[in-house]
């Protein structure tokens, strides 16, 4: 019997082993959970650490850009520039309800420019600026509206503009206008039609309505800002204004801007995987004895796990 008894396999666990087993289980699990809250800790600090450098860099083009008069707004957006007074961002809009408005500035620019809007960067060689423009119905003349890139000014930029029968790539230099590239066009006029430009290097693709126009190569390009252009007496629209680097991306719908709040600034570099993601930024008067004296500050907001976070700059800058 005793030979028999010890050839059977145990019927379970001594209690030593079950007590061993429990313990093994539950240190796993905690081993899980304080690495899951690890993570999630870390998780918090990279997203609040990249906020901090977003607004780093927008605290400087915000500080700039109050500089050139322009006063407050959202940091990750269009500073109108020259004709910003001449912009509103009510409807009609290709979706949502508002879309960015520009039209012939009082003033004639250089060049036969009547307006411009102008995102805020110096954006790298490699960029991918897209926008829905539509060109008011009652146009007339010779005119062009489109997008802006490599701009210094009016008298040095490159230019993606359709006009009344032709879409147009071109490059002005000390004021003189090369066409690099052109292409027979119809049906712009009251319709909302899709531009996009992607550089690369020196490479220059245009693309209309998603559909590929040409593409040329240009040893003079150099990166600039970008933005939006117009050119005669025309009245044009945008809206989802897309752009897209190597450091970023940002989509513009214009479902909250307004004249008024002028944007600042234009970060490349901003944290846009960050769930709710928005920034503005703010100039006020700093001391009542020193006018010239003002506050720039920018602020962020965006959500994680539920609860709304926020992170702000400030400095005080002379502005005269």
């Amino acid at each position: 019997m005793s030979a028999r008894r010890f050839g059977r396999a145990p019927a379970g666990m001594s209690l030593v082993e079950s007590v061993l087993a429990l313990f093994i289980v539950g240190f796993a699990i905690q081993m899980v959970s304080a690495l899951g809250f690890s993570s999630a800790v870390l998780k918090e600090a990279e997203d609040r650490s990249s906020v901090d450098a977003f607004l780093r860099d927008a605290l400087d083009g915000a500080v700039g850009a109050a500089t050139e008069a322009d006063r407050g707004g959202d940091p990750v957006g269009f500073a109108y520039g020259v004709g910003r007074q001449a912009a509103d961002a009510s409807g009609p809009a290709r979706q949502g309800i508002g879309a960015l408005g520009l039209s012939p500035a009082d003033v004639p620019l250089s060049g036969g420019i009547t307006n411009v809007a102008l995102l805020r960067t110096y954006a790298p060689s490699d960029a991918d600026l897209e926008a829905y423009v539509r060109v008011d119905s009652g146009a007339s003349g010779a005119w062009e509206a489109g997008l802006a890139f490599g701009y210094r000014d009016g008298a040095n930029h490159y230019r993606l503009t359709l006009g009344e029968a032709s879409l147009e790539l071109a490059k002005v230099a000390d004021g003189q206008k090369t066409v690099l590239a052109m292409k027979a066009t119809a049906g712009s006029l009251g319709a909302w039609r899709r531009l996009r430009v992607v550089t690369s290097g020196h490479a220059l693709t245009a693309y209309l309505d998603g559909i590929l126009a040409f593409s040329v190569d240009d040893a003079d390009f150099s990166p600039a800002r970008l933005g939006l252009i117009g050119l005669g007496a025309v009245r044009f629209r945008s809206d989802d204004v897309q752009l897209v680097s190597s450091g970023g991306s940002a989509s513009l719908g214009f479902e909250d801007v307004s004249p008024q709040a002028t944007a600042a600034a234009f970060v490349i570099n901003a944290p846009y995987h960050l769930s709710g993601f928005r920034t503005a930024s703010t100039v006020d008067a700093y001391d009542a004895s020193l006018p010239s004296l003002k506050r720039v500050s920018v602020t962020a907001e965006w959500t994680s796990k539920g609860h709304q976070r926020t992170l702000s700059l400030e400095s005080l800058k002379d502005i005269r």
